[in-house]
């Protein structure tokens, strides 16, 4: 890990769709940086499986079954973040719908409304239940965006994706404004590339699809970043501690690209 020992040390960490990939990336990270956690999502099983591998003692993370399309759900798994432990410190926001694919031609517009239900309005659902948990130090929320919002590529569109998060982008400049006063801070972190499951199988699948030696595909993509390589979901989670940090006690408003130098803004 990148980040500073215990950067989130005596703080409550909710993590907002603690499932697979990022959001177990971003609770693994918070936990080692010190952070009592609470980590929502729709499945128990797994949940309560990932609350263990951060935590086998259970001391410090406490799973919660919730659904963020869902108001009173954002407001119960808030409230439970401060009875258990006392405050309510950071919030983050992995949770997302990115599995509608293509642009606005033959635009299903329920899966749009669908999107933008999870991604959007959702983020702002719980954003709304955390600042009555927020306490006088005020905090930090961190909205994970996308890339693609700068550099839609061509070959695989995510048009209701992207537009989700723009507008997620878009709310958090505001916020950061409107809830500055109250010492809260509000950023925002945008992976492009980011090596894990999703994106190893689809470069499989392209290799298989395309005829090449497995690996070629990971390796074109790696070949366009600067770095030559790709960010992983750990990499994203350290930049996520990071800003939910008093280290960054003086950033908000800001959008932060994690993506090997591929694109910049």
């Amino acid at each position: 890990m990148l980040a500073v020992v215990g950067t989130l040390e005596g703080k409550t960490f909710v993590v907002a769709g603690a499932g697979a990939g990022l959001g177990r990336a971003i609770a693994l990270a918070a936990f080692e940086e010190g952070a009592s956690l609470v980590l929502g999502a729709r499945s128990g099983g797994s949940l309560e499986a990932l609350a263990r591998e951060v935590d086998p003692s259970g001391a410090l993370v406490s799973p919660v079954v919730f659904d963020i399309t869902d108001p009173g759900s954002c407001r119960a798994i808030a409230e439970h973040a401060a009875e258990r432990f006392g405050s309510l410190d950071c919030l983050v926001v992995p949770a997302a719908l990115d599995s509608v694919m293509g642009g606005i031609s033959g635009a299903d517009w329920g899966l749009w409304h669908e999107v933008m239900e999870v991604n959007f309005f959702g983020a702002m659902y719980m954003t709304s239940a955390a600042l009555g948990s927020f306490g006088v130090r005020g905090g930090s929320i961190v909205y994970i965006t996308t890339q693609t919002i700068y550099r839609p590529p061509p070959a695989l569109l995510q048009a209701a994706y992207a537009a989700s998060k723009a507008a997620l982008l878009g709310a958090a400049r505001h916020l950061a404004v409107e809830l500055g006063p109250r010492r809260v801070r509000v950023n925002t972190v945008a992976p492009g590339w980011m090596y894990g499951p999703e994106v190893e199988a689809y470069a499989t699948a392209s290799d298989e699809k395309a005829g090449r030696s497995p690996g070629d595909a990971l390796a074109a993509i790696a070949a366009r970043m600067p770095l030559a390589t790709l960010a992983t979901c750990a990499d994203v989670a350290d930049a996520v501690v990071f800003l939910s940090s008093d280290k960054a006690q003086a950033i908000t408003g800001q959008a932060l690209l994690v993506n090997a130098g591929e694109q910049v803004h």
